[in-house]
């Protein structure tokens, strides 16, 4: 499933970066590359504020893929009904900063919607 797009009612959903799973739960990731340049480590406006526009978009569009996936677990080309949860998480090489509430919201446990790789590896090491 990973990096193949889905498709529901001949219609292309999204592409999924990595996929995983553990007893009913489904992990699906959108990856971000946002590189960490040495204008957003000198914390320059316009390099925090794009690399955070950025996730928070993301969030929000993989969020709205979670909740059509949760809605309608099967597609033309993949089944996810034997899940009782779908997690979504949208992962970055490094912590980016931002102040929206969803990004920051947690999607399971300790993992938030916004994720570092970091964050994301000691969730699963959890």
């Amino acid at each position: 499933m990973r990096q193949r797009t889905l498709r529901v009612r001949g219609q292309s959903l999204t592409d999924i970066d990595a996929i995983g799973s553990y007893e009913d739960a489904l992990l699906i990731v959108s990856c971000k590359s946002i590189p960490y340049t040495r204008e957003y480590d000198q914390g320059t406006h316009k390099a925090i504020r794009n690399a955070a526009a950025t996730v928070d978009q993301g969030v929000n569009f993989w969020s709205d893929i979670v909740n059509q996936l949760t809605a309608s677990p099967t597609g033309d080309n993949f089944d996810f009904s034997s899940y009782k949860r779908i997690i979504g998480v949208l992962c970055t090489p490094f912590a980016v900063y931002t102040r929206d509430a969803k990004a920051l919201s947690m999607t399971a446990g300790d993992l938030r919607w916004a994720s570092s790789l970091d964050e994301l590896v000691s969730f699963l090491e959890g």
